[in-house]
């Protein structure tokens, strides 16, 4: 096989697997990429930044430190939002964006029941 046969191969076969991805992820009703739209989360992610979202249902739970995908109850309006789980209560996971010196929780978010995903730059 010639270097150039076999790098069809693999572009191929990534191209077929972003398309897997994008058919499973709507299928488990979450979206396979997101992109921050506002600058909370800088520095760790940059308004426009782009990343995989790892779904939930294959995710291991979320732990303190980690930064997850939520659908807000609140925050701009009742919209998903990548923040970071900051501490873990029974009532759900406490969250904040890096840049914003307060929890979610401190304004009239509640805390999030459950992250749809768990973002993987």
């Amino acid at each position: 096989m010639k270097p150039s046969e076999f790098l069809q191969y693999v572009a191929g076969g990534l191209l077929i697997g972003f398309i897997l991805l994008l058919l499973v992820s709507q299928l488990l009703g979450q979206p396979a990429i997101v992109f921050v739209e506002t600058g909370s989360m800088v520095p760790t992610l940059q308004p426009n930044d782009g990343y995989l979202a790892v779904p939930a249902v294959i995710a291991d739970d979320p732990e303190v430190g980690d930064v997850i995908l939520f659908e807000s109850q609140n925050l701009g309006g009742g919209e998903l939002t990548t923040h970071r789980v900051v501490e873990i209560t029974d009532e759900g996971y406490i969250t904040q964006g890096d840049a914003n010196p307060f929890t979610d929780q401190d304004g009239d978010e509640p805390p999030s029941r459950r992250a749809r995903s768990n973002p993987s730059r």
